[in-house]
C-alpha cells in the first residue's frame, strides 16, 4: 500500500447508505479496519454488536439518542469502564479501567457507538508516532510518511474511514498536527469546554480533549454532547453550551496573521503558497487581513517546554509499580520502583520527567519566569481578540516527514511553532484541510478565536475552508 490513499471509504453515511442498518455499518468498518491493519491506527477493537443491536431497537422505535449510528474511536489515554487503558506505554500494558471517562458517558448516553482505542504517542507525548509501546502509525496517504503526534491513531482512522469520529488529546497540538498531516478537520476547544475527568493527564494545565472528523458538522454534533460542566471536574467550565449549530458566516471577518512566522526557515514554499494564496482569497470575499509580528517566539516555546515537563514530572509519578503500574522486581527485591519506573517508561517520557524534575527541583526561578510568560501571553492575546475575529496560520511548518526521519531535537520545536499558543492561553483552535503539498501531502491550517468561540470558528471553516 506505500504511496497509496486508502480513503475509498469517504462519504458514506448512515441510514442512507446502510439499509440493513447499524450492525451492517460495524460489520463493514471492522472488516475495513482489518484490511488496513497496516496502518497501525487501532491497537484494540471492541466487540460492539450488542451494542450495535441495542442502538438498532432504540433507533427502530425512533427513541434513539443524538449520536445513534455514529462509529467513534477513542485515543488510548481516555476511560471506558472494563477496558484496556494503557497510553500506549510498557508501564500500563494490563491495566483496565474501572470507570468511564465524563465524555465517554455522554457519548454513550447519546448511543455513539464506540469500536477501539486508538494509537498514541506514549502518555500523549511526542510529534511523532514512533515512541508508541504499540509502534508507529503510517499516513493513509502514503504509508512512507508519519501521521504526526500525539493523537496519530485517531488521525490515521479518520482520514482512512475507519471510524466517523475519533476523540483524542491535544497538550500542544496533538490533535491539529496529525489532522493536518491526514488532511481532515480537528478541533481542540477552549481549555474547560470538555471535562477532563477520565483522560491520563500529561500536562493538566495544557490537556484538552479534541475532536477528530473529516466533516465539520459531525465535530459540532458531538462537541454539544460532550461539552459542559462536570462536578467531577473543578476545571470544566460552567459556561454555557450552545448548540453549535454551523449557520452561515455571513459577517466580514478581522484577521489577524503573524507574517514574521511565515518567513522562519523551517517553513516550507509549498505551505506558504498555499497560505498566501488562500489569504488572498478570502480578501477577495471582503475579508480584512491584518499583518503583525510574534516577537515571542523563543520564549513561548521554552515555557511551554518548561511548565509541560514540570506538570508531566508530577503527574507521572504516580507510575511506581505499587498503585499503578506493572511492578518490576530487580535480584534484590530492592530499588523496586526505580526497576519498573525504567523498564515501563519509553525514552521521551523518561526525558520529559527528568527535565521536569530537575527544573522543578534546581531551576525554581525559570519555572517562574515561564508562568509568567504565559499570563502576559495570555493577555496580549485576549487584547488582540478584542478587535480580531481571528487568528489565522498554517497548522505546520510542512507536511508530514517521512517515518524515521524526525528532525532534529532543536527542529522538533519548530513543529509546534503555530500551535501552541492555544493551548498556553487555553483558546480555541482548528484545523482543516487546505489542499495538498507538490508531492501529494495535505497542508492544513489552523484558525484561533476567543474563548468559547467553537460556534463561531467552525461556521467560519465551514464556509471558507474550500475557497
Amino acid at each position: 500500500m506505500s504511496g497509496t490513499a486508502v480513503r475509498d471509504f469517504a462519504g458514506k453515511k448512515w441510514p442512507k447508505d446502510y439499509p440493513h442498518g447499524l450492525p451492517q455499518k460495524l460489520e463493514d468498518y471492522q472488516s475495513r479496519i482489518r484490511k488496513h491493519s497496516g496502518l497501525n491506527a487501532y491497537i484494540e477493537l471492541f466487540d460492539a454488536r450488542k451494542d450495535a443491536a441495542r442502538i438498532q431497537e432504540k433507533i427502530n422505535i425512533k427513541k434513539a439518542g443524538l449520536l445513534a449510528g455514529m462509529i467513534i474511536g477513542l485515543k488510548d489515554n481516555i476511560a471506558y469502564q472494563d477496558h484496556l487503558l494503557t497510553a500506549s506505554s510498557s508501564i500500563l500494558q494490563n491495566y483496565r479501567s474501572p470507570f468511564s471517562a465524563t465524555l465517554t458517558e455522554r457519548l454513550l448516553a447519546e448511543d455513539a457507538l464506540i469500536i477501539g482505542r486508538h494509537n498514541c504517542g506514549e502518555f500523549a507525548m511526542g510529534s511523532d508516532s514512533s515512541n508508541s509501546f504499540y509502534g508507529l502509525v503510517r499516513n493513509p496517504h502514503n504509508q512512507e510518511y508519519d501521521c504526526g503526534g500525539s493523537s496519530s491513531g485517531s488521525a490515521a482512522a479518520v482520514a482512512a474511514g475507519l471510524c466517523d469520529v475519533a476523540i483524542g488529546t491535544d497538550t500542544g497540538g496533538s490533535v491539529r498536527q496529525p489532522a493536518s498531516y491526514c488532511g481532515i478537520f480537528a478541533l481542540k476547544p477552549t481549555y474547560g469546554r470538555i471535562s477532563r475527568y477520565g483522560i491520563i493527564e500529561h500536562a493538566g494545565s495544557f490537556d484538552q480533549a479534541g475532536i477528530l472528523s473529516a466533516h465539520p458538522d459531525d465535530i459540532a454534533k458531538v462537541l454539544h454532547i460532550i461539552s459542559g460542566a462536570d462536578g467531577k471536574d473543578a476545571t470544566a467550565s460552567e459556561q454555557p453550551k450552545p448548540e453549535f449549530n454551523l449557520k452561515p458566516f455571513t459577517k466580514h471577518a478581522n484577521i489577524l496573521v503573524y507574517n514574521n512566522l511565515l518567513q522562519l526557515p523551517g517553513v516550507q514554499n509549498d505551505v506558504k503558497d498555499a497560505f498566501c494564496a488562500f489569504v488572498r482569497k478570502l480578501e477577495k470575499e471582503g475579508h480584512k487581513i491584518h499583518l503583525a509580528d510574534f516577537k515571542q517566539t523563543k520564549e513561548m516555546l521554552s515555557a511551554y517546554q518548561v511548565l509541560t515537563s514540570v506538570e508531566a514530572a508530577s503527574n507521572l509519578a504516580r507510575y511506581d509499580g505499587i498503585l499503578y503500574g506493572n511492578q518490576q522486581y530487580d535480584e534484590s527485591g530492592k530499588e523496586n520502583i526505580c526497576q519498573t519506573r525504567s523498564k515501563g517508561f519509553g525514552l521521551l517520557v523518561k526525558q520529559k520527567i527528568m527535565l521536569g524534575t530537575y527544573i522543578a527541583e534546581k531551576q525554581p526561578d525559570l519555572l517562574c519566569a515561564a508562568a509568567s510568560f504565559r499570563r502576559s501571553l495570555w493577555e496580549s492575546t485576549l487584547r488582540q481578540f478584542e478587535k480580531m475575529d481571528f487568528i489565522l496560520s498554517p497548522t505546520t511548518p510542512a507536511p508530514a516527514f517521512r517515518t524515521g526521519s524526525l528532525p532534529s531535537y532543536d527542529d522538533m520545536f519548530l513543529l509546534d511553532l503555530f500551535l501552541i499558543q492555544a493551548n498556553l492561553c487555553g483558546i480555541p483552535a482548528l484545523s482543516f484541510p487546505a489542499g495538498k503539498s507538490k508531492n501529494g501531502l495535505p497542508l492544513g491550517f489552523q484558525i484561533m478565536a476567543a474563548d468559547f468561540q467553537e460556534e463561531k470558528l467552525m461556521s467560519f471553516v465551514n464556509d471558507y475552508c474550500n475557497l
